[in-house]
């Protein structure tokens, strides 16, 4: 508050002295245009010389915390896409496995595991089966779903 007070008087105390200097120089003689313009410049320098030395805060700490949560939100952002992704991949998975043991005229449930790259690691199958229909549905899904029978386990 203090610094304030002492800009204000320094302005005030400046702009008193510029106004003295003009009244005393004839405004019309030659002298006059010059000392109007020492008085601007000197004006200009009162009202400026306290900011010059002024420090402003790091600009790239200021910002640092701004990019440390905007990588949090990207991490956040990604960790619930991939969760979504792996969500819809699953379930397409499982109606896919379904629908073809609905047509082999079996009932049973399905549990797809996925791997970080989004592909079957494992898929559970429980349910009643007869050897044949088992047969078929495994062929069915290493031909279209690409998952060998050693990540098929049958409960």
């Amino acid at each position: 508050m203090d610094a304030i007070r002492k800009y204000v008087i320094s302005i005030v105390a400046a702009a008193i002295i510029c106004a003295i200097i003009n009244c005393i120089v004839n405004k019309k003689s030659a002298a006059g245009g010059i000392v109007k313009f020492l008085c601007g410049l000197f004006m200009t320098i009162t009202a400026i010389s306290p900011w010059v030395g002024l420090r402003l805060p790091d600009e790239l700490a200021f910002w640092e915390g701004f990019r440390e949560e905007a990588q949090a939100a990207v991490s956040e952002g990604e960790a619930a896409r991939a969760e979504m992704e792996t969500a819809i991949i699953k379930d397409q998975m499982e109606t896919y496995i379904l629908e073809k043991a609905k047509s082999l005229e079996l009932h049973l449930s399905v549990s797809v595991t996925l791997d970080d790259s989004f592909l079957p690691e494992l898929v559970i199958i429980q349910g009643d089966a007869s050897p044949y229909a088992k047969s078929k549905l495994n062929c069915y899904i290493r031909d279209n779903l690409g998952i060998t029978e050693d990540r098929l386990k049958w409960i």
